[in-house]
């Protein structure tokens, strides 16, 4: 089999079918990962902050698996843009020695 027929091949028909169901599994699977994580600390009234950025990272990785599955990995610059983001590296946190300002300055 010639490279181009095999191009030609791994492209047919039943190529981008299996990869626009992908996309949405793996979208699917994100929104349940952000459901179970929210289940199981909702109890910690403690990170309340922490636990809504955890639970809605995942939810915006769907979010962005589920706008890619009908581009058959041709994807806009705008979902290349997104997905980077989510794929970046998280802010840092604050020095365990910062202190919250609170109130106006005097």
């Amino acid at each position: 089999m010639s490279p181009s027929h095999l191009h030609s091949w791994f492209l047919g028909v039943g190529y981008s079918h299996a990869y626009e169901v992908f996309n949405y599994f793996e979208c699917a699977a994100w929104i349940v990962i952000a459901a179970v994580l929210h289940l199981r600390f909702r109890k910690h009234p403690a990170d309340q902050r922490a636990v809504a950025r955890t639970c809605i990272a995942p939810v915006v990785i769907g979010r962005s698996d589920y706008f890619e599955a009908p581009t058959q990995a041709r994807l806009p610059w705008w979902l290349w843009a997104w997905k980077i983001r989510c794929a970046g590296p998280p802010h840092s946190p604050a020095p365990p020695d910062a202190r919250p300002v609170s109130g106006a300055a005097r």
